[in-house]
């Protein structure tokens, strides 16, 4: 099939809205209880913020926390409810599509990267929080 003049996509996409909300993010359970999903989340946030460090400082070790990184976002459940995996909807880019890509590291790399720019350091100083798995504004750090 050839491609079309953007016009035809444009109409098509008129016809056929999509749902503002996603049911992939959507879940109404619980989550904080479970205990081994916290340790995985509270490890990937140790590993994001090593990352960010080690960027900064042009370490090559990033690359080898980069691997820990990928295995964790592939293999948590719930994983697209901490608040790195959520910033990528920032990014125009949601978890059910990452999960689709055959290059998952090199934009894994760059999504790292723009959350290590936009957002380390402001969650770093706000806090994180647990209570349900992913940034909250109400979880701020007691100063």
């Amino acid at each position: 099939m050839a491609i079309k003049e953007n016009i035809y996509y444009w109409k098509k996409s008129l016809e056929s809205p999509e749902s503002a909300a996603d049911p992939f993010y959507s879940f109404d359970k619980l989550i904080v209880t479970n205990s081994k999903l916290i340790k995985k989340v509270e490890r990937l946030r140790e590993l994001i913020i090593s990352y960010c460090v080690l960027s900064e400082k042009k370490v090559d070790a990033a690359s080898e926390i980069l691997n820990e990184i990928y295995d964790l976002i592939v293999s948590i459940d719930k994983i697209q409810y901490t608040e790195f995996v959520a910033f990528w909807k920032t990014l125009d880019i949601s978890y059910s599509v990452f999960k689709k890509l055959l290059n998952k590291k090199v934009i894994l790399k760059e999504l790292l990267q723009k959350y290590c720019e936009r957002r380390r350091k402001l969650y770093d100083k706000m806090g994180y929080c647990n209570t349900s798995g992913q940034r909250a504004r109400y979880c701020f750090k007691n100063k």
